[in-house]
Formats: C-alpha cells, structure tokens, sequence
C-alpha cells in the first residue's frame, strides 16, 4: 500500500511538473531550473548517459531532490515502472541516490543550496525495440510540491 502511494505522489509531480504554470510557486519559492542531456540516437541494447543538471533558483534551499522517470504519450519508454527498488533499464546512477522508491522510478538525492547546481548521471539500457522512446523526467524539491520541473528525454532506437 505504501508503495503504491508513494506512486501515485510521483505521478502527481509529473503531472504538475509537466503543466505546472510561472517560475515562482505560490509560496514565492523558484522551481528548480532543469537540463536533461541524452543522445538523439543510440544503439539498440547499448548504455547511454543521460545527464540530468539541476540548479535551484532560490530563495531557500531544497532539502533534497527527486528526480523521476515516466512514461509520455504513446512512446517506447526508456524506463518503466519495475520493482523492488531494481530497475533494469538503470544501469547505474551517480552519485549514488540516497533512496529510490520500490518502483525504481523516483530517485531521491541529498540537498540542494540556493543557487547551487547538482549533476545527476543515469546509465540507461536502451530498449531492444527500434523506433522513438522517450520518458517524461521530473525534477522536484523534496520539502515543497509545487517546486517541480518536467522535460522530455527522447531518443530514437536504431
């Protein structure tokens, strides 16, 4: 049951991170400003790095990042939902996450000062299937929802 809670809050911070409106949330506090690197085409079953660069705007401090994974559309996931806290689209991850829920969708990291920029690397197995694939990737602060950020990780499978 805790699990699928802890899910379903996830899902709600895509949701929110995808359509949320303005900079500021409604407690003045900066949604986290958020790059995601990857490569726009990679090797069926090979490892590529996405990068992920979070910068927290202020004011105040985020007490921890989440950062999560989720399908979009009707892409080919990249990462999908799995259990037990493995993921076997997630190869590795540094640095090393300081708790990652039993989905092994949401990866959670230690705090983030104002003003200062954290560097996520995930190693992800690429899909076997050729074609496009893509995740949503949601970046939020631990200690408040509405600071949250969605991008798009995209690729396609050659």
């Amino acid at each position: 049951m805790r699990g699928a809670l802890f899910l379903a809050g996830s899902l709600l911070f895509v949701a929110v991170g995808c359509f949320g409106d303005g900079e500021l949330t409604s407690s003045g506090k900066g949604r986290p400003q958020v790059e995601v690197e990857f490569p726009a085409s990679v090797r069926a079953g090979s490892v590529a790095d996405a990068t992920i660069t979070v910068t927290n705007p202020g004011p105040g401090d985020m007490s921890g990042v989440a950062i999560t994974f989720a399908r979009v559309g009707n892409f080919y996931p990249i990462v999908d939902v799995a259990s037990g806290g493995e993921n076997p689209a997630v190869a590795n991850v540094d640095p090393e996450p300081d708790r990652v829920d039993r989905a092994a969708v949401v990866y959670r990291f230690g705090a983030l000062r104002e003003g200062e920029s954290g560097v996520y690397r995930f190693g992800l197995v690429v899909p076997d299937r050729r074609g496009p694939a893509a995740n949503s990737v949601t970046v939020s602060a631990a200690e408040d929802l509405e600071r949250i950020r969605g991008l798009r990780l995209e690729t396609v499978v050659e």
